[in-house]
């Protein structure tokens, strides 16, 4: 039987952490509809956190079978802010809201139903993604640091 970790318990958990550490705030996995990926920016109004999952990085563990690795899977935060009185108290407000999602996130433990472990979120980068009319954005990228434990039916 697979316990690996899966993406989707993992998305869902982090929106359900920051929907409550970081209320009055949209909070949603990123889409096409929030990012034109034509031209690489952000459609949607802020304030607003949208998650992105950029990639997993499974390394196997002391394990003859192949079957268990420790999983990392790097995700982005991107953090809005629109402030129409002046540039400077928009990008005030990104950063504040970017402060309060790294609160959120740093050290937590998710709970995932397909895991008896319990993942861990690890902060990474922060840097400036998109800054014009539509509002300042900030993105933090962070690791889910967990154990995947996959069933190997295919090496039988």
């Amino acid at each position: 039987m697979s316990t690996g970790t899966h993406i989707t318990e993992v998305y869902d958990a982090l929106i359900a952490l920051l929907k409550q550490r970081v209320p009055g705030v949209a909070v949603e996995s990123l889409t096409d509809q929030q990012f034109d990926e034509r031209n690489g920016r952000l459609l949607a109004k802020p304030p607003a956190v949208f998650l992105a999952l950029r990639d997993e990085q499974l390394d196997r563990r002391r394990d003859h079978t192949a079957t268990t690795y420790q999983s990392a899977q790097t995700f982005l935060a991107v953090c809005g802010a629109l402030v129409l009185r002046s540039t400077e108290e928009q990008r005030v407000g990104a950063l504040e809201l970017l402060q309060k999602v790294c609160d959120a996130l740093a050290g937590a433990r998710l709970t995932l139903p397909s895991s008896a472990n319990r993942a861990q979120v690890v902060l990474g980068a922060v840097r400036l993604a998109q800054f014009d009319e539509e509002g300042t954005w900030y993105e933090l990228q962070f690791t889910v640091d967990s154990v995947a434990q996959y069933s190997g039916a295919a090496a039988a």
